[in-house]
């Protein structure tokens, strides 16, 4: 079971990054080497020691795919709330950590989504409006697992929330996500060793150049946005 669920993990979500990047590019081949780089991250590869439901995000890509497809109209009203309430029940019931970071980031590219595309918002708030449907319904289908993680005696993982700041070199810093076993890295090992968020000089600089070359493309500003968003939030309430 461990070595389908390994298995799985990052083949199912560079399949479904695909999907959505290929929506958004209209490409094969440039959709190829996004779902790579998002499926067989070292986020996913680091998770697969020991975390199966934080290393399991192929839905995540689905989630904004749906997004996508209703602000752009392919997808109508009905059938958007119903895969939108079947993919965050799902989600919830992998991890309610993985989904609450996703509804947060997802939030703050719709609220630049609407700043920068004066054309869209129309489209853009009736989307909102719906997710929220989406996630109530979700609820209402998942609400046992509701009533014992709000009211129930399990605490929420709040340490998850303060304990793993990403160090700022490990953005450009591989870490030791292969090999390196916590009696050879010791107790006082920092949160960053696992390399979960590097990225890699390469990529950065593609990052770069895509910034500069688009500057004065709104849509490419939202995912600016949404890119900086994260890695800023990733380093913490301190700079380590």
């Amino acid at each position: 079971s461990w070595n389908a669920l390994m298995f799985a993990a990052p083949v199912l979500s560079a399949w479904t990054a695909y999907l959505l990047c290929r929506r958004l590019c209209g490409a094969a081949l440039p959709a190829f080497a996004g779902g790579y780089v998002f499926g067989f991250s070292p986020y996913v590869l680091s998770q697969m020691q020991g975390a199966p439901q934080l290393a399991f995000v192929a839905l995540l890509p689905l989630l904004a795919l749906v997004v996508v497809q209703h602000v752009q109209g392919a997808l109508a009203d009905r059938r958007f709330v119903v895969a939108v309430a079947a993919l965050v029940a799902a989600q919830l019931l992998v991890s309610t950590e993985v989904l609450a970071t996703a509804a947060f980031f997802g939030a703050i590219t719709l609220a630049v989504a609407w700043l920068r595309l004066p054309d869209h918002r129309a489209a853009l708030r009736r989307t909102a409006g719906l997710l929220a449907v989406g996630g109530a319904a979700a609820g209402v289908l998942v609400s046992p697992v509701l009533y014992w993680l709000l009211l129930g005696e399990r605490t929420l993982p709040e340490h998850a929330l303060e304990a793993f700041p990403a160090d700022l070199l490990s953005l450009i810093v591989p870490g030791t996500i292969t090999g390196a076993s916590a009696e050879r890295l010791g107790e006082s090992v920092p949160a960053w060793a696992t390399g979960g968020a590097y990225l890699g000089l390469p990529l950065l600089v593609l990052v770069g150049l895509f910034a500069w070359q688009a500057r004065g493309d709104r849509a490419a500003q939202v995912l600016l946005a949404g890119f900086a968003a994260a890695t800023v939030a990733s380093l913490g309430r301190t700079l380590v």
